[in-house]
């Protein structure tokens, strides 16, 4: 015979295989569940929501067709600060296309270049043409549309970095520490082209401190300027860490007016 827990047990079993409603699969299925599975890699209305919400500052022409996914492979880290003896592990985190959700990671897991992959929604595929990668933090600048402009490639094909002029080489997140902004967010985009972009051109759109040009720089006209249209992206949210502080020491950058990036 069977025990009261175990019919209990069955009943709730068959229950949840056929008295699953449209409704309670929409509700297990919405976007904030999803994020939080990181199962959504083709969701590209989810990823174009959460751009509106979280970033609307980024008034771009859009028609987001491809996930953009980035990995950071880190060796292991160990460092000295404050007469402290720090180590970090090696480890690895992707974007896939939002990383850890919105959970903000130690800014030393993105300290080197990462792998990207381009994935076309529906089996799309990239047309014959160029296109731009950009890496910015629009936390850094004075506006929104003057982020830091951490990575910049143009005149690329298709999905292949490597035949584009690179402008910026990448440049590792330096987010201040919490009593200025906190945790930042490192967003890359991936645009289409209209044409070839000269790249003598970029310099008009350098910041105003000829020492750190990548800082204010002019994306929102550089973007307008060249008719690009927004076609895939992904973001990783970062935040301060001791790894960060020792790079301002050994750099001599100040951090207590958080308004300003000083030298």
């Amino acid at each position: 015979t069977q025990s009261p827990r175990a019919l209990m047990l069955l009943f709730f079993l068959l229950a949840v295989v056929f008295g699953s409603s449209a409704a309670d699969h929409h509700t297990q299925c919405d976007a904030d569940n999803v994020r939080t599975r990181a199962a959504f890699d083709g969701c590209l209305a989810t990823v174009k929501n959460d751009l509106n919400e979280n970033f609307p500052f980024l008034a771009f022409p859009t028609a987001l067709k491809a996930i953009v996914n980035a990995k950071w492979t880190n060796p292991e880290l160990n460092f000295t600060f404050c007469s402290c003896e720090i180590s970090y592990p090696a480890d690895s985190i992707e974007s896939k296309p939002l990383g850890e959700g919105l959970v903000a990671v130690e800014a030393h897991r993105l300290i080197d270049s990462p792998s990207l992959q381009f994935d076309y929604f529906d089996d799309a595929t990239p047309q014959s043409g160029l296109y731009t990668l950009a890496m910015i933090d629009p936390y850094a600048g004075s506006n929104r549309t003057t982020p830091f402009n951490h990575f910049l490639v143009i005149n690329f094909n298709g999905t292949d970095l490597t035949t584009g002029y690179t402008s910026v080489d990448y440049t590792s997140p330096l987010p201040r520490p919490p009593q200025c902004i906190g945790a930042h967010f490192y967003i890359f985009l991936y645009f289409e082209q209209q044409g070839r972009i000269d790249p003598a051109s970029l310099s008009a759109y350098a910041g105003p401190i000829p020492t750190t040009p990548n800082y204010q720089y002019k994306f929102g006209s550089f973007v307008k300027d060249a008719n690009l249209t927004l076609i895939g992206a992904t973001w990783q949210n970062a935040h301060f860490d001791l790894w960060v502080g020792m790079q301002y020491d050994i750099q001599n950058l100040a951090v207590l007016e958080c308004g300003k990036l000083q030298n």
